[in-house]
């Protein structure tokens, strides 16, 4: 299935996966990529700081919360910072209280 292409007044939305697992982060990228998406991958917290800190303003983000160098309920304090701040959604398997915790205000 491929999109239409997208208007040239509309550029594609930015996207953000953040995934240390490959394989998965892999084929996000190219399952968003088929939707006209601009989308960049980051495997650890570090390089999800390095790409907001590049892009400057985003739509969304694919945030797992198990990353080298940190979680990502830590990125969401650098998200919420942001105007307009981008929709998050987590995907991970690892979900702890700190996790429902931190994200239950955004979600509200």
């Amino acid at each position: 299935m491929t999109s239409a292409p997208a208007h040239p007044a509309c550029p594609p939305l930015r996207v953000l996966i953040v995934e240390d697992d490959s394989v998965l982060a892999r084929s996000w990228v190219d399952a968003l990529g088929l939707m006209d998406r601009d989308v960049r991958l980051a495997g650890s917290l570090r390089g999800a700081r390095a790409v907001l800190a590049e892009w400057g303003s985003l739509q969304g983000v694919m945030l797992d919360q198990r990353l080298p160098g940190g979680c990502g309920v830590e990125l969401l304090d650098d998200l919420r910072g942001r105007h307009p701040a981008p929709g998050v959604v987590f995907v991970t398997g690892h979900a702890t209280n700190a996790l429902r915790i931190a994200v239950r205000p955004v979600l509200v």
